[in-house]
């Protein structure tokens, strides 16, 4: 769920508008029984992350011939680290407010599995063993990706490996995801497994890569164009609009199919969203609206924050909480989003230039002779 606009990325509003409903059906999807099917927005923000990883990447590549991977991690950091320590904190009062959830571990052992990036693999195996911060499963997944395809990557890069070596090679683990995913339902696993096992998630964020290096190597090919045009993207959003409001976890391998077809529609809506004029359909505009990309530009934040503060501040689950409490609950949410995106995300996020300054002047200091 990273930032996009760094590293020479351009600007494209609608990717913000994309990120925004993303993020807004996750909210719902823990607010009302109404969104079951809202956690797909969390295989659209997979997408995403592989796509504009994938791009900087490709564009740093093409600028200087080469990618500066320290720098690309400094970056990270910077992105990513401000808000997970926020909401690590926020966890903390909260669980000194109220107590730790039935069933979790001592808060900071959960911390250490966030920091870890193995949050997915603890609550998978254990759907309670992580509590309140039992949300950043999702985020481990992403880290992990961050690891592991940025250096490999580079140094297909630096191999000259054709695109079309690249596109069928992310193309299968696309497929071979799937297909596990499909064999672990098969074979009856437990939903928190076939849901939070990393390589039950790699289609969605391999996908997204497969579209970066589309739209790098071939932007004017048949399969980029039928996925950018304006009707494959209204279909795509009314296929996750539908998905949302429908789909529902534990209910047969419906929603293991739902996780695939939400993959497609998110790589839809992101070619169409840079690729497409989307000033002039109605979709287009719909995802620039600016109360959108506000929504898309603290997506990473709200995710975080919004079910620390919803479980501190409302009854336990089961229990319905009074309308003006839940409204109470999601403008504190709202608060805090913006206010930690204010003082804390975007100045850190502005030391970037400062920290990557420092990173290169670092590499380019020669190392001093041993003494004979």
């Amino acid at each position: 769920m990273g930032h996009p606009h760094s590293s020479g990325f351009q600007h494209y509003a609608a990717l913000d508008g994309v990120r925004g409903l993303a993020v807004l059906a996750v909210v719902l999807h823990h607010v009302t029984a109404r969104v079951p099917g809202g956690f797909l927005g969390v295989d659209v923000f997979f997408v995403l992350s592989g796509f504009l990883i994938t791009t900087l990447l490709l564009k740093e590549h093409a600028r200087d011939g080469d990618v500066d991977l320290r720098a690309f991690y400094v970056r990270r950091v910077l992105r990513l680290m401000p808000a997970s320590l926020c909401a690590l904190l926020l966890g903390g009062l909260a669980v000194a407010s109220i107590g730790s959830d039935a069933g979790a571990m001592p808060y900071s052992r959960c911390v250490a599995a966030v920091m870890l990036y193995a949050s997915n693999w603890v609550t998978a195996f254990d759907p309670n063993a992580m509590g309140i911060l039992g949300h950043t499963w999702s985020l481990s997944i992403e880290e992990q990706f961050y690891l592991v395809w940025p250096l490999l990557f580079w140094r297909l890069l630096r191999s000259r490996v054709s695109s079309g070596a690249l596109l069928g090679g992310l193309l299968a683990v696309v497929g071979a995801s799937t297909a596990f995913r499909l064999w672990a339902q098969a074979a009856q696993w437990s939903t928190s497994i076939i849901y939070m096992h990393t390589a039950a998630r790699l289609d969605g964020l391999s996908l997204g890569c497969a579209c970066a290096v589309l739209l790098d190597r071939r932007p004017d090919g048949a399969l980029v164009r039928g996925l950018s045009h304006p009707l494959s993207a209204v279909l795509s959003a009314g296929l996750l609009a539908v998905g949302a409001l429908t789909v529902h976890r534990d209910t047969g391998p419906g929603w293991v199919l739902a996780i695939s077809l939400a993959n497609l529609a998110a790589a839809s809506l992101v070619l169409f969203s840079v690729r497409a004029d989307t000033t002039h359909s109605l979709l287009g505009r719909l995802l620039s609206w600016r109360p959108l990309v506000v929504v898309g530009q603290r997506s990473y934040g709200l995710y975080l924050y919004h079910l620390i503060i919803l479980r501190w501040m409302l009854p336990p689950p089961g229990v319905r909480p009074p309308v003006w409490q839940l409204g109470a609950a999601l403008l504190v949410t709202v608060l805090v989003t913006e206010g930690l995106f204010r003082w804390v995300e975007r100045p850190i996020l502005g030391l970037r230039s400062a920290a990557l300054r420092l990173v290169r002047a670092g590499a380019r200091v020669e190392p001093k002779a041993r003494p004979e």
